[in-house]
């Protein structure tokens, strides 16, 4: 399974990277790494607060 999404997500940045400049995929990578973690963050905080994420 984890083959498969490296192999799809090559593919997409391969057509990405053909219609954009590498800078703003960059910034795109970051940001939605930041998001993740910040979302990660939350869940955490709020299941040590005794309050369920679901």
């Amino acid at each position: 399974m984890n083959a498969l999404g490296n192999l799809g997500a090559s593919l997409l940045y391969g057509r990405l990277a053909r219609r954009h400049r590498p800078e703003p995929l960059l910034v795109l990578g970051a940001v939605a790494g930041v998001s993740g973690q910040l979302a990660l963050l939350a869940l955490v905080a709020t299941a040590g607060a005794g309050l369920w994420a679901t």
